[in-house]
């Protein structure tokens, strides 16, 4: 019996092992925080010129979203300009995307999917079928589409914080 429960630690020892060296292997680990940050209490300091303005207000929300894109409008459609994934900025592809028509108060809920067809050139993250994609169009020019794994219960109450934010951000 002896010899039995010897095979049995060391086998699961083994299996340990390779389980957390897999883990360290794991560069992409990313935990999005449903606090957020605070820098969303920074209005008054953000950059004067709309492209700027936009980027900086798209940059505060890496930590709290899987991924995000921040689209302008053009004549063609709406260009995605810039993009992150797993809290890190990445190179924004040269992509349109039809979005729906909405105004500056609505808060689009969108399931990822929606991009599925996109996601090759898009290199979006894999997402549950839980997720969701948040629209935010505060002005005519810019687009933001978050994307998140939060229950819908948190998700709404970090929409609304945003949504205020970026109506602030870009009132005239």
């Amino acid at each position: 019996m002896l010899q039995i429960e010897k095979w049995i630690q060391n086998s699961l020892d083994k299996v340990e092992s390779l389980l957390l060296e897999k883990e360290e292997k794991v560069d992409q680990y990313f935990q999005a925080s449903s606090q957020l940050c605070q820098s969303l209490k920074t209005l008054p300091y953000l950059p004067q010129e709309d492209r700027m303005r936009a980027k900086t207000a798209f940059g505060t929300f890496r930590e709290n979203f899987e991924a995000g894109l921040l689209l302008h409008k053009t004549d063609k459609g709406w260009l995605v300009i810039d993009k992150f994934s797993h809290g890190v900025r990445e190179d924004a592809p040269h992509f349109l995307i039809d979005l729906p028509e909405m105004t500056t108060l609505q808060v689009l809920r969108i399931h990822p999917n929606f991009f599925a067809v996109q996601n090759n050139k898009l290199h979006l993250p894999f997402f549950s079928k839980e997720a969701n994609a948040l629209l935010f169009k505060p002005c005519d020019s810019y687009a933001f589409i978050l994307f998140s794994e939060f229950p819908n219960v948190i998700l709404r109450y970090i929409s609304d914080e945003i949504h205020e934010y970026l109506l602030k951000a870009f009132a005239y």
